[in-house]
């Protein structure tokens, strides 16, 4: 009851009086019942599950916009069309409003992966030439070394190709050391080929657990490389062309258990991660 402030009216009541008017606004991160912030799941000992976006103070022009692939069959909606849908829980008390276009996938695809994979690493090389040119304005004792990964890279005999998780994973074990390294048995016929690069890697590692309610029991605890997470790895020129074709797959199908509920779905230097 912080919130509120109590004075003596007189000696038949209590009057009281609101602090701010900014009490009268929702905020819709606020009421998020007992969700994990990183795993999107309810928290531990928890059954509560309820969330939602708050767009009633947005400005029209400050909509908020989501995009994503999705697969629906041939027909069903027509390209080009907007629509309006209801999305989410309690649609049938007016939440889940949303309008909603589809446009063909191959219309917004973009550059390739080979053409990002090339972008990204005309970008690392210009800021190679800039770090140079900083450090060669230090006097010797302030210079900075080389990052021990970035030889290669810097005399152009690599290339850095960067995973970037664009939902959260599910590893396929159930312990961690360097999840960079572990990984690279997911990457079948070229993890080999592939050398984890440290210094522009991020990765956040959780748990994700959940309840079974037709056992009433809790699920076994997995662990996740979350969402916005981003692996890097070096390899050699020669053998770029050789894994194009399964980077590909890898884009298409993801990586990961449990795919078919939308885990583990990554984008291969991604245009959110050319500067890093």
């Amino acid at each position: 009851m912080k919130e509120y402030k109590t004075y003596s009216k007189d000696e038949n009541g209590i009057k009281f009086e609101r602090d701010s008017l900014s009490l009268l606004n929702a905020e819709g991160t606020e009421l998020s019942i007992k969700i994990d912030e990183k795993t999107r799941t309810t928290k531990e000992s928890f059954l509560f599950s309820t969330e939602y976006t708050d767009l009633t103070n947005v400005k029209t022009e400050n909509i908020v916009i989501f995009k994503g692939n999705i697969e629906i069959p041939e027909g069903l909606f027509e390209i080009g069309n907007k629509y309006e849908l209801k999305i989410g829980k309690y649609k049938t008390k007016g939440f889940g409003k949303v309008e909603i276009e589809f446009e063909k996938y191959s219309e917004k695809q973009g550059m390739s992966i080979k053409g990002r994979i090339e972008k990204l690493n005309s970008q690392i090389k210009k800021d190679f030439v800039e770090f140079d040119k900083e450090n060669n304005k230090k006097t010797k004792e302030k210079r900075e070394k080389d990052y021990p990964g970035d030889e290669k890279l810097k005399k152009g005999e690599q290339k850095l190709i960067t995973f970037d998780f664009l939902s959260d994973m599910i590893l396929p074990f159930n312990e961690v050391s360097n999840v960079g390294n572990q990984i690279l048995m997911l990457f079948e016929g070229f993890g080999e080929k592939l050398t984890l690069h440290n210094r522009r890697t991020f990765v956040n590692v959780e748990k994700l657990r959940g309840y079974n309610i037709v056992n009433n029991m809790r699920k076994m605890d997995e662990i996740v490389i979350t969402q916005g997470s981003v692996i890097s790895y070096c390899i050699n020129n020669e053998d770029l062309e050789d894994i194009l074709e399964k980077l590909e797959k890898i884009e298409e199908d993801g990586i990961g258990l449990r795919r078919n509920e939308g885990f583990g779905r990554v984008r291969i230097c991604s245009e959110r991660i050319w500067n890093i």
